[in-house]
């Protein structure tokens, strides 16, 4: 794994380990409680969030692999 491709699995892996931890305070919180909404929306938004860290690490991986030979590499241009 490239350190590119670890840094956005470690982005993914923490936007995930916060949308549980916003799932378990729901569920101590409870549904009717005053934070329930805000705590939907923060959910809803970190869904998103590794929704499109995801698309970022395909388009990187598309880019990369297409362009590997030359393009993208510094010593390329030697």
């Amino acid at each position: 794994m490239e350190v590119e491709e670890e840094f956005l699995h470690n982005a993914a892996s923490m936007a995930r380990f916060a949308e549980e931890e916003i799932k378990q305070f729901i569920t101590w919180t409870g549904k009717r409680s005053p934070y329930n909404r805000s705590a939907e929306e923060i959910k809803a938004r970190l869904q998103t969030i590794v929704a499109d860290i995801k698309l970022l690490k395909k388009e990187y991986m598309d880019i990369s692999k297409k362009d590997s030979s030359s393009f993208w590499h510094p010593s390329a241009t030697q």
